[in-house]
């Protein structure tokens, strides 16, 4: 297996040093394989259209999201809940 070397930001090489410690994972390699396995379901089951992290950019989005709507570029929200039970039921694994 390739040996890939990487520079963790102190908050996420602590994390990492944590769920070791804990017992949780044997080492800081299937920490990281663990994350990245995460990463990749995420992306298989279609990721968010966005994400925020404050309410001023949930503010935004939404602001951005009524001129769309007033434009007429909405979405039908039969569409709508359609994708969103298919999107549940890959999580499921029931697709």
């Amino acid at each position: 297996m390739p040996t890939v070397s990487i520079n963790l930001p102190p908050d996420l090489n602590s994390l990492v040093q944590r769920k070791v410690t804990s017992g949780q994972f044997h080492s800081a390699e299937e920490v990281v394989v663990e994350g990245l396995r995460l990463l990749q379901k995420r992306e298989e089951l279609g990721k968010p259209d966005f994400e925020v992290e404050t309410l001023e950019e949930l503010e935004a989005k939404l602001l951005v999201g009524r001129e769309q709507l007033e434009r007429g570029e909405g979405i039908p929200g039969e569409d709508s809940f359609r994708r969103a039970k298919e999107q549940f039921r890959k999580a499921q694994g029931n697709a």
